[in-house]
């Protein structure tokens, strides 16, 4: 039949699937997902977000060095007179923030 002779990628039913709904709470599947697309498409706020979503306000997934998932939302033009820290627990101007990721109330930001 056809099935023998279709590939199927990037396709996750996590229902039923334990390991594919705690990859799917952690970050790992978002990852895959954009890894596969070639772009960023799927957004994820990690403790919040159950699956990716189409939503860019979300947190964009990295892979950290550990093998861990982190979702990075992005500065947007409210946060402007928020407390910025660096990854160090430095207080910083918003003037002072590079490419890089930040706390900005307490979430991780992203800046590009």
């Amino acid at each position: 039949g056809l099935g023998d002779r279709v590939k199927i990628t990037n396709c996750y039913s996590y229902d039923q699937d334990p390991d594919i709904v705690a990859k799917a709470q952690s970050g790992a599947l978002c990852y895959a997902l954009n890894q596969g697309a070639g772009e960023l498409i799927y957004y994820q706020n990690i403790g919040e977000d159950q699956h990716p979503v189409f939503d860019e306000s979300h947190g964009e997934i990295v892979l950290n060095d550990d093998g861990t998932y982190t979702g990075v939302g992005k500065l947007t033009a409210d946060d402007s007179d928020t407390v910025i820290y660096d990854l160090m627990g430095r207080r910083i101007a918003k003037s002072q923030m590079s490419k890089g990721i930040f706390i900005v109330n307490g979430r991780k930001v992203l800046v590009k």
